[in-house]
């Protein structure tokens, strides 16, 4: 499956581990120097409980590209969520995906009544 996780910090890193972990063709969407860094090294996660370290050669792209996917996970903090639907997730809404999930941290339930849905 093509899946695209828009944002990696430390959920959407996890859950791109466990991705391709499952045989998934991940794509991550990551900006600034951490891009840089994956691109150059990949994804390392030190498991502490397990006493274990992997490593993982996600797709790393810096913007949405207009590619297909057949699941979108956007794992980020809601202000960021909030403030980028206009350029970024109005687009993943044109994409008319079937599977979209959002993973939303620091969500405050009043400003989540007021998100506008209808772009979807």
């Amino acid at each position: 499956m093509k899946i695209l996780i828009y944002g990696a910090g430390v959920i959407g890193c996890y859950l791109t581990h466990v991705l391709c972990a499952a045989g998934n063709d991940v794509t991550l969407l990551a900006r600034g120097i951490w891009r840089e860094t994956l691109e150059r090294d990949g994804l390392t996660i030190v498991h502490h409980l397990q006493k274990k370290t992997t490593h993982d050669r996600p797709r790393i792209i810096g913007a949405l590209n207009g590619e297909h996917y057949d699941l979108v996970f956007a794992v980020m903090q809601y202000p960021a969520f909030s403030s980028s639907h206009t350029n970024s997730i109005t687009f993943i809404a044109l994409l008319r995906l079937r599977s979209f999930f959002s993973i939303l941290q620091n969500i405050v339930y009043s400003s989540f009544l007021e998100f506008d849905f209808s772009i979807f």
